[in-house]
């Protein structure tokens, strides 16, 4: 008879219960395990599923990691460039923080204005100013997540309005996936396996915990860990582009079901015949 079997585990990025981050960005961690993940060599066949995982929704969008965290500006005598601190930026939050630097370097708070035209999903630039110029022509600015091409643009009349010439990018990050060396393909995105074991939607505002709790977890094979230990494990948080993303410094953590299915009837003949002194050289001693 078929019997379905299961183990679980807790993993953290958290230095402080044993993970060894393997980059500044917080999304690559290592566990090496006291005791390896062993799955029976009498194993007909498991998977690996996620059932669940705590992500914090702070990956920046802009940062000196991105190479897109500055933004060039000009008016009469002044020219500044302003260096944005890494961070998860809306629209409105960009606007803020260019508004505030405007003032502190002796520009008009008001200079110039960030706006959405939510029927193309693009950027809109206003200018309050004649003679107003952005240099989006730096490969360090951040014209990708605005949505502008290289460029510098200039005001003519104050009312001025310029949109972006393609789509913004305040949501670099859309989704996260979970990746691992557990399994070597895992689930498939599109046509290729890269070890990613779950996709975890951003449920929870900026800021936020996002809570993954799935109703149904999607499940990868997991056959190749049938008599195979698995001891030191690598874990890596990507977007849906499996991009290295920051974590901002935050921990992630998440559970792993391994199942496994295993015939008893044979697992029973083999340990009767090993209680008899029979011990064929091709049966495994771990069963």
């Amino acid at each position: 008879m078929i019997q379905e079997r299961q183990v679980s585990w807790y993993f953290s990025s958290a230095e402080e219960n044993g993970a060894v981050k393997l980059n500044q960005l917080g999304n690559k961690f290592q566990v090496q395990l006291l005791e390896p993940i062993l799955i029976p060599s009498s194993t007909l066949y498991a998977t690996v599923e996620v059932v669940g995982a705590n992500i914090w929704n702070t990956s920046p969008n802009i940062s000196i990691f991105f190479n897109n965290n500055h933004f060039y500006v000009s008016y009469g005598a002044i020219s500044e460039n302003i260096e944005i601190p890494d961070g998860l930026y809306g629209i409105t939050e960009l606007e803020g923080f260019l508004q505030r630097e405007f003032l502190n370097r002796g520009l008009p708070e008001d200079l110039l204005q960030l706006s959405a035209n939510d029927a193309t999903q693009k950027t809109v630039i206003t200018f309050n100013y004649v003679g107003v110029s952005v240099d989006f022509t730096p490969n360090d600015t951040c014209r990708d997540v605005l949505g502008f091409n290289s460029q510098v643009i200039t005001s003519t009349a104050i009312g001025e309005s310029v949109e972006g010439d393609v789509v913004a990018g305040f949501n670099r990050v859309e989704s996260y996936f979970i990746k691992s060396n557990l399994v070597q393909s895992g689930v498939p995105n599109n046509k290729f396996g890269s070890g990613i074991i779950a996709g975890v939607p951003i449920t929870a505002k900026v800021g936020s915990l996002i809570i993954y709790q799935p109703f149904n977890p999607v499940r990868s094979v997991a056959d190749e860990l049938i008599g195979q230990p698995k001891q030191n494990l690598v874990f890596t948080l990507v977007d849906q582009e499996e991009r290295d993303i920051s974590t901002a410094e935050e921990n992630w953590s998440f559970t792993i079901v391994i199942r496994y299915w295993v015939d008893e009837a044979r697992i029973k003949q083999t340990q009767t015949r090993r209680v008899q002194g029979s011990n064929p050289a091709n049966e495994s001693a771990y069963f």
